[in-house]
Formats: structure tokens, C-alpha cells, sequence
């Protein structure tokens, strides 16, 4: 199991790095509905997985004092309402976009170990274009479905990392 540490009152308070994964792609799907342009587009199979394509703004900033550069994601959401949580938990974002990318990040971190993966799975990928200044990837994720109260439908991402 991925644990990760949920921010106290954080909008995506799940305690795996999958189920903060599975809750922000829902938030931004959510929130990207009616609009012209869809920086994520994600479908569930009856195979029950979720996958998604995703291409989100970035920016660099040089910082002159240091030469270094650092890219960071466009908050393209800015009217919807998130929180990493006060204090904070592991993922530590205040926009819902660069929570997005840093989720994506650890992730594919964790993957290339092959202690948290023993199954050398790749279900995410992450790069950035600096001349188009856009973080592109894909997801993967499977999850279970169960029946809640009242007909209620309660899906949840399944672990395949390992702490």
C-alpha cells in the first residue's frame, strides 16, 4: 500500500498516493466539464480501469540569483475550490492543477522502484515540452466498485505500489 499523509481539510484526503490520483482526476473532470478545451480526458472500462490522457499548461521561471530554471503547472482552475490542507500532508500544492502533476510525480518516482513495484508496472507517465510549455502524460489506474447505502456506487483505486 502507497501511504501517503492527508493534509487536515485536505479537498483530496485519501491516504494512498492511487486514491489522491483516482480523487484529483474526478476533481479536474469535473471541473473541466462545459468547457471549450479539456486538459484531461479520462474514460472507465468495464474492465474497471480508469485511464486518462492529459496535456495541462506549465510555466518556467528562471531564477537569475540562482541560474536555476523551475517549471511548475499553469493553474487553469482557479475558480474551483481546493485545498492541500492546513497543515499540509505529503503533497504539499496549493493549486488543483500543480497538486495534479506532483501526485503524477510521485507516482511515476515510485515506479521506477523496484521495491514499491514489484510488479514493474507503468501506469503513469510524465514529461514536459519547454517549447510548448505543456506537461503531457497518461494514467492508468484500476479500481474496485462496490454497492454503498441507498443504491449509492463507491469506487475506490486499488493499491499497486507498496510503501
Amino acid at each position: 500500500m502507497a501511504t501517503v499523509t492527508a493534509g487536515t481539510d485536505e479537498t483530496a484526503n485519501a491516504t494512498t498516493i492511487e486514491g489522491k490520483l483516482f480523487q484529483v482526476a474526478h476533481l479536474i473532470n469535473s471541473a473541466e466539464k462545459g468547457l471549450a478545451a479539456q486538459k484531461l480526458s479520462i474514460t472507465k472500462s468495464d474492465d474497471l480501469i480508469l485511464e486518462g490522457n492529459f496535456t495541462m499548461p506549465g510555466t518556467v521561471t528562471y531564477n537569475v540569483s540562482t541560474g536555476i530554471f523551475s517549471v511548475a503547472a499553469a493553474p487553469y482552475l482557479p475558480t474551483l475550490p481546493f485545498s492541500a490542507g492546513s497543515p499540509v500532508g505529503t503533497i504539499k500544492s496549493t493549486t488543483l492543477s500543480q497538486y495534479f502533476i506532483d501526485v503524477i510525480s510521485y507516482i511515476v518516482h515510485w515506479q521506477k522502484q523496484p521495491a514499491k513495484n514489484p510488479n514493474s508496472l507503468t501506469n503513469c507517465t510524465l514529461s514536459f515540452d519547454y517549447n510548448s510549455l505543456e506537461y503531457v502524460g497518461r494514467i492508468i489506474l484500476p479500481y474496485i466498485s462496490t454497492l454503498g447505502q441507498n443504491g449509492s456506487i463507491i469506487e475506490t483505486a486499488t493499491e499497486w505500489l507498496v510503501t
